[in-house]
Order: C-alpha cells, then structure tokens, then sequence
C-alpha cells in the first residue's frame, strides 16, 4: 500500500494523454503474483505456521553456529527456487520467533546471516531475484535464449563461492561478538 497509494495519487494528478501511456505500461501479472505472495505470507502467519518452523529449526541445531548456518545456507539455497523478497519476509516471522527461543544466536547475527543468505542465494537462478526475472527477461528478448542450463553454469559457481565466504565472515563475527 505504502508505493500503491502515491502510485494512485500521482495517476489521478496526471492528464488523460499521460494516464494511457503510463496504464499500458504497467505490468499487472507482476502486481498479482506479489500480492498473491504477501497475501500467503500474511496467512501463513495467521495460522503459526512460522512459530511451527521456529521451533523445528531451534530443535535440529545443535548450538548458535549450527543456527547461523542454518539460517544463512537452508534460506539461501531456497531463494535459488523461491524469490527473495516475500522469502525473506516469511523468514523475518521465523526470526521473530526463534530469538524468543533460549540459546540462539543475537538476534543480530541471525538476520545477517538471513539476509546474507537470501540476498546472495537468489543470484542462483532467474527466478531467484526479482533484478533477475527482468534480467532474463531483457536478455531472452534482445539476445536470443539464454536457457536455465547456461544461467545455472555462468551463476552457480560465483554464487555458492560468495556465500562460502559470507559464511565464514558469519562465523567469524559470531566467535569474536561483532554483532
């Protein structure tokens, strides 16, 4: 709603010749599919299925460096498959829930290790990143195919090496108290 309603304004403030230019350029399959996702992530919520994986999660680790892995690889390799944005937004419920959870992590290091996860690991494909669904997109239109195949063989290795080494900054700031 917050990018919505100036959106409105702004079109409503707009002459009838600007008004058509600007209607048949939005992209209203983009719009649906988000509000779709926030809709879920809403309802989700409701339900508890967040303080569900919470609890799932704070039992499978075995102490707070087994968490921030947790956070940053499972997450991560998961916004290769699902975008990042509402990825990260059903995760910051989970988050919410685990560090009222006794012996996890600083709430800190956890949602760096969240978001270096999400943000990184959504470079693994072109639907992991909304910058990559228009990426794609502009290249299939303007370059010829470009194909899963060649995306995963170009992005996999960079991407798996960069979150390697966000991992280990992770552990590092985890031993040392840089939160």
């Amino acid at each position: 709603m917050a990018a919505l309603i100036p959106a409105g304004v702004a079109l409503i403030a707009l002459k009838d010749r600007h008004l058509k230019q600007i209607l048949v350029k939005v992209d209203g399959e983009s719009i649906l599919f988000f509000t779709g996702l926030f809709v879920l992530i809403g309802g989700l919520e409701k339900v508890h299925i967040f303080e569900s994986l919470a609890a799932i999660l704070s039992k499978s680790t075995l102490n707070p460096s087994a968490m921030v892995l947790a956070l940053h690889w499972a997450p991560g390799l998961a916004s290769g498959i699902v975008d990042n944005v509402p990825l990260a937004l059903a995760m910051s419920y989970v988050l919410k829930d685990l560090n009222n959870m006794p012996g996890m992590p600083a709430l800190s290091l956890m949602i760096w290790s969240l978001a270096l996860g999400v943000d990184i690991g959504g470079s693994l494909t072109p639907i992991g990143a909304s910058a990559n669904v228009v990426a794609y997109t502009f290249m299939e239109r303007n370059h010829g195919s470009v194909g899963w195949k060649r995306w995963l063989v170009i992005a996999m290795p960079p991407t798996i090496l960069a979150m390697v080494l966000a991992c280990g900054l992770l552990l590092l700031k985890g031993h040392y108290g840089w939160y």
